[in-house]
């Protein structure tokens, strides 16, 4: 079964850059490579804000996206982000959460 043209795309710009395995190397060598990785270009989104939240270990970074500039009443939709909690964090994830945001109907 042939890749997503979106994907074959990605997995060719992915081996471009030459960098190794996720699972090779250290941890902080694994996510200097994945913040070296090509993503698409983000959505625009009128409502971008960074917040926390309290969580059992300390705060929590979060973003919230939002299609309008008034976000009160709207329905949500909560990302976890991949990466195994290790590798990525909420700017990683950013043009992933931002497409979410755009695509997702105001009242689903």
């Amino acid at each position: 079964m042939p890749l997503d043209p979106d994907v074959a795309e990605l997995v060719q710009a992915l081996a471009e850059t030459g960098a190794p395995a996720l699972s090779e190397g250290t941890v902080e060598q694994a996510r200097s490579n994945y913040f070296r990785t090509p993503t698409p270009p983000s959505d625009e989104i009128a409502h971008v804000t960074d917040s926390f939240v309290d969580g059992p270990h300390g705060s929590i970074p979060i973003r919230i996206y939002a299609t309008t500039s008034q976000p009160a009443h709207l329905p949500v939709v909560v990302m976890f982000h991949g990466g195994g909690w290790v590798l990525s964090s909420v700017d990683g994830h950013d043009h992933v959460a931002r497409r979410l945001a755009a695509f997702t109907p105001p009242a689903c």
